[in-house]
């Protein structure tokens, strides 16, 4: 689990843009349906991804639930290639 302490330099500032500046390998809409199932509490409560930060508040999230993969399609592609 991955732990953030809200400084006076990011009050104010909503919790999914506070999460892309520290995890640039995301996209704002991966974090906001990380934050919305659950897996980043700020103060132990689930927060909405709109949560405005305050200093002094504790940001938690379970690092393991990024990048997971929730349903898998298989597509067969044909593929023809001609050369003249």
């Amino acid at each position: 689990m991955s732990k953030f302490t809200i400084t006076t330099e990011h009050q104010g500032q909503r919790l999914d843009k506070f999460l892309t500046e520290k995890l640039p390998n995301l996209s704002r809409s991966q974090i906001q349906k990380t934050i919305k199932s659950g897996q980043v509490l700020v103060n132990d409560q689930k927060p909405s991804p709109h949560h405005f930060l305050k200093t002094g508040d504790i940001i938690q999230m379970d690092r393991f639930g990024f990048g997971k993969v929730e349903s898998v399609s298989k597509h067969t592609v044909s593929i023809i290639y001609t050369h003249n």
